[in-house]
Order: C-alpha cells, then sequence, then structure tokens
C-alpha cells in the first residue's frame, strides 16, 4: 500500500472514532409521586432560567447564551446554551473555558412522569452526563422535593451473614506482623 493512502486513512480513522466516542448521552429521570403538569412546569422554569451558582467554585459557570424553545404539544424542549467561565486551580494560571449545549429534553405524562434529556451536541459524555443531571436536580429543586434515594444505590444485597476476618496467630506477641526491614531491596 502506496504511504499516502496510510496517511489518508489515518485522519479518516481518527475523525470517525472521535465522532463514535462523543455521540449523543441522554439521561432519564422518573418522578415518582409528583403531578406531570408540576413536573412540566418545572422543566420549563429550569430550562429558561438556568443556575449555575454553587458553593463549590470549580462548578461555576456564567451563562452567556440561553436560547429555549417549548413545544407543548408533543412535550418537548429544545436547549441551546453557552457557558463561559475562568477556572483558577491552586498554582497554575487561570484557564479560560467555554461549554455549548445543544440538549433536547422528551416529557411523558405517565404515571409516575418521565423525563430525558438527550445531548445533541458533540461533548464528552460524561460531562454531558453530568449536565443532564444537574438540570434534573435543579427541576427536583423547582418541585421542592429531591430525587429517590435508590437512584444512585446499587440494588439491595440480600441478607448474608457476616464473617469477621480472624487476626494472624503470632508465636511471638512482641514481634511485628510485619518486619520493615523485610521490605527493603538488598
Amino acid at each position: 500500500m502506496p504511504m499516502t493512502r496510510v496517511f489518508r486513512i489515518i485522519p479518516f480513522a481518527a475523525l470517525a472514532a472521535l465522532v463514535l466516542a462523543t455521540g449523543c448521552t441522554s439521561v432519564t429521570e422518573v418522578f415518582p409521586g409528583e403531578r406531570a403538569d408540576h413536573v412540566w412546569a418545572a422543566m420549563v422554569a429550569v430550562a429558561e432560567t438556568p443556575e449555575y451558582e454553587t458553593d463549590d467554585p470549580t462548578e461555576r459557570w456564567t451563562v452567556r447564551e440561553n436560547e429555549v424553545w417549548v413545544d407543548e404539544e408533543n412535550a418537548r424542549i429544545e436547549i441551546y446554551r453557552t457557558l463561559d467561565r475562568v477556572l483558577h486551580q491552586p498554582r497554575t494560571r487561570p484557564v479560560r473555558q467555554q461549554r455549548t449545549w445543544r440538549l433536547q429534553v422528551w416529557f411523558d405524562s405517565t404515571e409516575p412522569p418521565v423525563a430525558t434529556v438527550v445531548s445533541r451536541g458533540a461533548a464528552v459524555p460524561m460531562h454531558a452526563a453530568g449536565e443532564a443531571d444537574r438540570y434534573f436536580a435543579d427541576v427536583w429543586n423547582v418541585l421542592e422535593g429531591s430525587p429517590p434515594a435508590t437512584r444512585d444505590m446499587p440494588p439491595a444485597m440480600p441478607d448474608v451473614p457476616i464473617i469477621e476476618p480472624t487476626p494472624p496467630e503470632v508465636d511471638d506477641p512482641t514481634r511485628p506482623i510485619i518486619d520493615i526491614d523485610d521490605l527493603e531491596p538488598r
């Protein structure tokens, strides 16, 4: 294979890998015990008035642009948002960071109500999932509730007896269990 052909394939493969790594991310939230009309109103309010103030200075952003389109008939919200910040870390120079979000929010007024945030822009999937989690946390705050405690909890384990480990037997109680001198290279 000629060398020029290899160089043409590599950028294409790198671009394809980048597109696959930054694909759409979706996060779904269930709102048990909440009325569908209240959840929808809270979702619209959070989309239109985003709040990025927090006690953690590494998580503070300034909203530069926030365009929201609400489709009541199809229970869908489109959000285009640009964020900006200057991140100050210890012993480093300040770094300007910008993020752009293209979010689509779908709402299903079933019992219980369910909403899904889909990140349609090119973003790191963990950042997009974090933005969706932040959005849902704000929705819960507007509803004056808190998300179900089981949301991030692993499934319950069956009752299994706990077996306490037994300490190793030591012939000489004054001798340490591990001799630090034995750990030194010789």
